[in-house]
C-alpha cells in the first residue's frame, strides 16, 4: 500500500512555479524543487489529502510564526491540482546546500566547524522556542548546510507543535 504522490514532470506549473526537479519522498510528503521565471527557488512540500492533513495546517501555522536565517521559511499553502484536489502543498523557500549528515561525511570539519553549525541552529531553535515552537525532529537529515555562506538551517517542521496547537498524535504513542 503505497502513499500517493504526485507525478509532476520538469516544467509543470503550479501556482506560477515551475517545478524542475524532485528532491525528495518521505513517509508523509514528496518534495520538488521549484521557481519562478527568471526568480527564486522554492521547496514544493506536497502531502495527500486523505493524508493527515491537520499536521500539514500545524506545520504551516508553525512556520507563519518563525523568521530567522537559520530556519526554513514558509511563502504560501494550497491544493493541488486546482480542478480536483488531490493534494496539500507548501511553497517553502528552497535550501541549496547539502543535509548536514551528508556534509559531515565529505568533508574533514574541525571541531569550530561542527560547532559553529551547532550554534546555528540553537540560534534558531532559540526563535522557535521563544514563539512556543518544538520542532521535534532535530536530526542531521532536518538539518541543511546551505551553499552560498556555509551556515546551517533547520527545515521540515512537520512533527513540531506550539503551545495552543490542537493535538494531532494518533495511536498509543505520545
Amino acid at each position: 500500500d503505497e502513499r500517493a504522490q504526485p507525478q509532476l514532470s520538469a516544467g509543470e506549473v503550479v501556482s506560477g512555479l515551475a517545478v524542475e526537479e524532485l528532491v525528495g519522498v518521505g513517509g508523509f510528503a514528496t518534495v520538488y524543487r521549484a521557481r519562478r521565471p527568471g526568480g527564486a527557488a522554492y521547496a514544493l512540500k506536497f502531502i495527500p489529502l486523505d493524508a493527515d492533513v491537520d499536521r500539514v495546517l500545524r506545520e504551516f501555522a508553525i512556520l507563519l510564526k518563525l523568521r530567522h536565517r537559520n530556519l526554513v521559511q514558509v511563502v504560501a499553502m494550497g491544493l493541488y491540482p486546482e480542478e480536483a484536489p488531490e493534494f496539500l502543498w507548501l511553497q517553502m523557500g528552497f535550501v541549496e546546500g547539502e543535509r548536514l549528515d551528508r556534509y559531515a561525511r565529505t568533508r574533514n570539519l574541525s571541531a569550530r566547524d561542527v560547532a559553529r553549525r551547532v550554534l546555528e541552529v540553537a540560534r534558531g531553535l532559540a526563535v522557535a522556542h521563544a514563539e512556543g515552537v518544538v520542532h521535534r525532529d532535530v536530526k542531521e537529515a532536518n538539518v541543511v548546510v546551505r551553499a552560498r555562506d556555509g551556515e546551517a538551517v533547520l527545515v521540515d517542521f512537520g512533527a513540531g507543535t506550539y503551545e495552543e496547537a490542537v493535538t494531532v498524535t494518533r495511536g498509543v504513542l505520545p
